[in-house]
């Protein structure tokens, strides 16, 4: 079977990991596996280089409204740049569906697989899969992996028509987690679906003798204290602003503590992010850097991890990463990261994200007392080892795909 994985990204990120995993972990060594991405993703190198699986990647060049945004009307003010983003997003989309069909005419495949990030997401996704029934008269499926949005005010009309073509396009729409795949039903068009399904994320057993290049306390210039870690892009969902507030009351507390920051992301957030940095007394023991590839390799220089997120995170990947590691983790309770969780304080802790000061009471909770330390570390590997591993997931995709 010849099984096209298809992907637009404009970050490096999640997707990227899930992809690596998934494929590496794929159960059939005799189906051919091709993966058609966009050529402007900024992690497609790492995704080549971590790919240990034979396959085959193919680029395209057809235009995202994105990447015209970014390099030709960058000037403009925001709220400008979002509405000829939407207005771009209009007008090339027959184009961009003309293209998608030349291309899966020249690719000898049997099956479409359609990554998404958050739903409606990247603008050649759902057209793909429209393409792919119009070109081999076969359904696909609909991957993704952040919390759906309402359609805009502006592009509401094509945006619900859009929905429709793919709905009569698809065999299955899946999510990552139940807060994922519900989260759908916000769109008019999915109301009443009920081919919507679930499947959990799922990783790779980590190394023996797992390391990273990247030494955190060298680059950092740590000398002594602990280390906390988040990885996630600059994005202002992320919790930033949250975190840094916390980590001020730790500070006081254990003035030798400090937070080591990771994630893609372009030059604005990056800038938001480093001032809120600067604002802070901690500013010292604050590290932002930018994405490193293999992140989850960080996780074992950490003491723990942390999740700040504020709103639309649908799975987290980063905290089963560190679960299977044996780092303690203090997280947001939003959507799907209470799902990976479980029950609160038995394999990690959560709070509410408005309640920065029983998110900071947590974290030196498990800095400070060993015993509780010892016993969500414990007990978040046995979820994740039970719940989250990579070869179910795989399986289970692959399932979907062939009963398409």
């Amino acid at each position: 079977m010849n099984i096209i994985f298809f992907v637009e990204n404009n970050r490096a990120g999640g997707v990227d990991t899930f992809l690596i995993n998934l494929i590496n972990a794929w159960p059939s060594k005799s189906d051919n596996l091709i993966l058609l991405c966009n050529k402007s993703h900024p992690g497609i190198v790492f995704i080549k280089k971590s790919l240990r699986r034979k396959i085959k990647i193919k680029t395209h060049q057809i235009p995202i409204s994105h990447n015209i945004v970014k390099y030709y009307l960058s000037k403009l003010p925001i709220f400008l740049k979002k509405i000829c983003g939407q207005l771009l997003r209009l007008f090339l989309s027959y184009y961009q569906y003309k293209e998608l069909k030349k291309i899966f005419k020249m690719i000898d495949a049997d099956r479409l697989m359609v990554i998404n990030g958050s739903y409606p997401g990247g603008e050649t996704s759902r057209l793909a899969n429209i393409a792919w029934l119009n070109v081999r008269k076969k359904k696909s499926i609909h991957n993704f992996h952040n919390l759906a949005i309402r359609p805009r005010k502006l592009t509401a009309f094509y945006e619900n028509y859009i929905d429709k073509l793919l709905l009569g396009s698809v065999s299955s729409i899946i999510g990552v987690s139940k807060a994922c795949s519900g989260s759908i039903k916000i769109r008019k068009t999915f109301t009443n679906y009920r081919k919507i399904s679930t499947i959990y994320n799922g990783i790779p057993l980590p190394g023996k003798k797992e390391n990273h290049t990247f030494q955190i306390r060298k680059k950092a210039k740590i000398k002594k204290g602990k280390i906390c870690v988040m990885l996630g892009t600059y994005e202002e969902r992320k919790g930033h602003d949250f975190l840094f507030n916390s980590f001020e009351i730790i500070w006081k507390k254990f003035p030798d503590t400090h937070l080591v920051v990771f994630g893609d992301s372009d030059e604005a957030d990056f800038e938001r992010v480093s001032k809120l940095r600067l604002n802070k007394k901690s500013k010292n023991n604050i590290h932002l850097f930018r994405y490193i590839p293999d992140g989850s390799k960080l996780i074992n220089q950490a003491d723990i991890l942390l999740v700040s997120s504020q709103h639309s995170e649908s799975f987290g990947l980063t905290i089963v990463e560190s679960m299977i590691r044996k780092v303690p983790v203090v997280s947001t309770n939003i959507g799907g990261l209470s799902e990976v969780i479980g029950k609160n304080g038995t394999a990690a802790y959560k709070c509410d994200p408005a309640n920065y000061k029983d998110y900071t009471n947590k974290i030196i909770k498990v800095l400070n007392n060993k015993l509780i330390r010892d016993k969500i570390t414990k007990n978040g590997y046995k979820r994740a080892k039970s719940k989250f591993m990579v070869a179910g997931m795989a399986e289970k995709y692959r399932q979907l795909l062939i009963h398409d």
